[in-house]
């Protein structure tokens, strides 16, 4: 039982992981930023940060630390962001389809605070040892991750 127990916890962590590569710079576009809490402007959310090159990539990524950037060093989205442009928005960007824009922006949003869910849940899962508890806390974790999939279908 505990390699069955083992494997979902893995896979369920995998599926919480970041992928900037696989973004759309949500992140640095779909959130309001703010200078004291350690990010390099205030900014609106769905107002792309200055430092958001067109491919989706920082200009100033190499030099964040040395410039004091930790808002942006310590950010998580939980791979909430490669989730909705990949899967989601099938690798169309906010760019490519500026209309469909502020939706993405919602969506990611959305899908984030449930990928954060989910990672407290797997790591509470991982850390149980009753198996009745466990098993409890496995069954929030598949309707969590049902009603994740209503953002696909809502969102596309």
């Amino acid at each position: 039982m505990a390699d069955v127990n083992n494997k979902f916890y893995m896979d369920l962590a995998s599926n919480l992981k970041i992928d900037c590569e696989k973004c759309f710079g949500f992140c640095c576009s779909a959130l309001y930023f703010a200078k004291a809490e350690g990010f390099p402007e205030d900014k609106v959310a769905g107002k792309p940060c200055m430092n958001l090159k067109e491919d989706f990539k920082c200009k100033i990524h190499k030099s964040l630390s040395k410039k004091g950037v930790k808002g942006c060093t310590t950010f998580e989205c939980f791979g909430a962001g490669q989730k909705i442009a990949q899967d989601t928005y099938k690798g169309e960007s906010w760019l490519d389809n500026k209309e469909k824009a502020s939706e993405m922006f919602d969506a990611f949003v959305k899908m984030m605070q449930l990928h954060e869910m989910l990672w407290y849940l797997a790591e509470a899962y991982r850390i149980e040892r009753k198996d009745k508890e466990r098993e409890a806390i496995k069954k929030i974790i598949d309707e969590t991750i049902n009603f994740k999939k209503s953002i696909d279908l809502h969102a596309a």
